[in-house]
């Protein structure tokens, strides 16, 4: 059986990916502009770090090793690690960590979330910037049970959603084409974990900053029906 990774590239938006790459770029721009070393943490196929400019030494890494390869086909010159985000450990301080398309809700309980956010504290320079995406408890009351059915390139894809408790959970069978209109069928499940807002910023600011906290969809001020939201922060010099 195949990994989702081996048919990542046909299904992955790369219009969503340099739209998400501008809007870190914005806000480094915004509040680092001197910023050089950068980290990504879910690189996933590279498509958004393969959006940054040349100017900035890119790091980039991921939990599974099939993805790092597809990261190092689109961008060569990046130092790629493989390691979960809530417990890796690189010899280098950044200038910059981001984290987007809802990585950190993938971690498996919230003690890896305050994990995450203690490592990449240990791992930002003084006045680093932390960036990242998360979704809201809203996403779950507006997940309906879906079954959709598609086409794709290397032969159908049949995808479920459904919610329990504060998980959001994505079930995909993959039915690649073979010979002699033959299929071979792969599955993945992938669980999101959902938290509130409150619970998570109580973390957050432990260790940093929080510049701007915006609707991601919007980049403007959070609204009861923001379902994605954004967060610029900065480390605190001294916890």
């Amino acid at each position: 059986m195949k990994h989702f990774a081996d048919f990542y590239d046909q299904l992955a938006d790369k219009k969503a990916a340099k739209e998400r790459a501008n809007k870190v770029l914005k806000y480094i721009r915004k509040y680092n502009p001197q910023a050089k070393n950068i980290l990504e943490l879910g690189t996933g196929n590279g498509n958004v770090l393969s959006n940054f400019p040349k100017k900035y030494k890119l790091s980039g890494l991921d939990i599974e090793k099939r993805f790092i390869r597809l990261t190092k086909e689109k961008v060569p010159k990046t130092n790629l690690f493989t390691s979960s985000m809530h417990n890796f450990k690189i010899n280098k301080k950044f200038d910059v960590i981001f984290s987007i398309f809802d990585s950190i809700n993938f971690l498996k309980n919230f003690y890896q979330w305050k994990e995450t956010f203690k490592t990449i504290y240990q791992h930002l320079g003084n006045k680093g910037l932390f960036i990242f995406d998360v979704y809201t408890p809203l996403m779950l009351k507006n997940t309906k049970p879906i079954t959709h059915f598609s086409e794709e390139q290397f032969g159908f894809m049949l995808t479920k959603g459904t919610v329990k408790g504060n998980n959001l959970i994505w079930n995909f069978k993959i039915f690649e084409k073979k010979k002699n209109n033959l299929y071979q069928m792969h599955k993945t499940l992938f669980n999101e974990k959902i938290f509130p807002i409150k619970k998570i910023e109580d973390q957050i600011t432990k260790y940093f900053e929080i510049i701007e906290k915006l609707d991601e969809e919007t980049l403007k001020k959070p609204t009861k029906n923001s379902e994605r939201l954004i967060y610029i922060t900065k480390k605190q010099n001294k916890i």
